[in-house]
């Protein structure tokens, strides 16, 4: 059975972009998510979008990668899903539709 692709919030979309080709812990998605859109989220709404995505099935937990600089073994790492793969590139797809009809007014 195939799950209907979810509409994602803005700090869902910020986090499965940044998670595009990566693994990252919590910290590490807030930084890359500065760095690609210039927005900070907040801790607590980091947080609470990443339970989201995990029992959305967007995202799940997965091994601290070899090249990380530490192993503070209370870090999460997390990764997109196949699912969150295509919910991601579902709603760029949406935004780029939306950007196409305002740029051609």
């Amino acid at each position: 059975m195939n799950k209907q692709l979810p509409q994602l919030s803005e700090n869902g979309t910020r986090i499965l972009v940044a998670l595009s080709g990566r693994n990252l812990h919590g910290y590490g998605i807030m930084k890359q998510v500065q760095k690609d859109t210039d927005v900070r989220i907040p801790i607590g709404s980091l947080y609470r979008t990443i339970a989201k995505l995990l029992k959305d099935g967007l995202i799940e937990e997965c091994a601290t990668p070899a090249n990380a600089d530490t192993e503070d073994e209370r870090r999460r790492y997390y990764r997109n899903t196949g699912f969150g793969e295509r919910a991601i590139n579902a709603q760029v797809s949406r935004y780029l539709a939306i950007a196409n009809a305002a740029a051609n007014r």
